[in-house]
């Protein structure tokens, strides 16, 4: 088993290397969320949405991005909502939705400096 330190340097690069992949995937994601955003209600445009949201959740927490955890799963919870009401988000939550993907775009671009 490596070191300590080695094991640290290792996290530390791995960390790196995502936070270099975060604008691309933010980028994915608002494309993904804009075409579910901007068309008639669809199930698979939200559920791709709602997914692409809860990856994003999940993965980001596991690289040690908590607060973008937490702005993807309340991006992925506003989804949520309208994939189990079958309906459009509402205007407000579209509103919060995309201020949502706004703020994670800043916190990628701030990860990766």
């Amino acid at each position: 088993m490596p070191p300590p330190d080695e094991i640290e340097l290792q996290l530390a690069e791995l960390r790196r290397g995502y936070a270099k992949q975060l604008p691309e995937k933010i980028q994915r994601i608002e494309a993904t969320c804009e075409a579910f955003f901007s068309q008639a209600w669809d199930e698979e445009r939200c559920t791709t949405a709602c997914r692409s949201a809860h990856s994003l959740a999940g993965s980001s927490g596991t690289y040690g991005f908590g607060d973008l955890g937490k702005a993807a799963k309340g991006l992925e919870l506003l989804i949520k909502a309208s994939l189990e009401r079958r309906a459009a988000l509402a205007p407000a939550e579209l509103d919060q939705a995309r201020k949502g993907l706004a703020t994670m775009k800043e916190m990628a671009a701030a990860a990766r400096v």
